[in-house]
């Protein structure tokens, strides 16, 4: 018996007999139903799937534009740090041309050294009255010197280039009698400093 004959008394078999028809239609309409319910459970879970997978790439999108800002923003601060060093150096070196005192001790020493070797006195150095003011004082300040005429102006020229402010008012330059043919020169100036603290320091 071959599978066409089988498959013909099996039809036979199921039109005479109505129930197993039935039981059998609803056998097959139960597991259409459960197909059907069980497709659309994997459509709603594949919608939900590709909404979730959106939300990702969303949220990986603005975390890549963060990190970029945060990079931004790092380099930024690293510049402003490097900055800010650059500028406390420079204040420190400021700090040196306008001390928070006069250092009188500080500038009497870098006065001598700035004296030449030879042929060269200094008679006096007098300080005047500090001046207040507002943000710094002034100290009225006065060198009286003989030398050569040379030798003077090589002074002059280094006591102008002192690590730290110190203006020339005037020069006064006159013969001296006692050692002809060298000059006697008066330089009255002032130095500055920052809230001053002490007179002598």
């Amino acid at each position: 018996m071959n599978f066409f004959e089988k498959l013909k008394q099996l039809l036979y078999y199921l039109g005479h007999n109505k129930t197993l028809l039935v039981v059998g239609m609803l056998f097959i309409f139960i597991f259409l139903v459960n197909e059907d319910i069980f497709m659309n459970r994997i459509n709603k879970n594949i919608s939900n799937e590709h909404i979730r997978l959106k939300k990702i790439a969303l949220e990986l999108k603005k975390l890549k534009k963060q990190s970029a800002s945060l990079n931004i923003e790092k380099k930024r601060l690293f510049n402003v740090q490097r900055s800010a060093l650059a500028l406390k150096n420079k204040l420190k070196e400021e700090e040196k041309m306008l001390p928070r005192t006069f250092k009188i001790s500080e500038l009497i020493r870098q006065i001598s050294e700035s004296t030449p070797k030879t042929n060269f006195i200094i008679e006096t150095v007098v300080f005047g009255k500090p001046v207040f003011k507002k943000k710094f004082s002034e100290l009225p300040l006065e060198i009286s010197l003989i030398s050569g005429f040379n030798k003077a102006l090589i002074f002059i020229k280094n006591i102008n280039s002192l690590k730290r402010i110190f203006l020339i008012n005037t020069i006064h330059i006159s013969p001296d009698k006692k050692f002809f043919p060298n000059v006697k020169i008066v330089v009255k100036g002032k130095v500055f400093a920052l809230n001053l603290l002490k007179y002598y320091h």
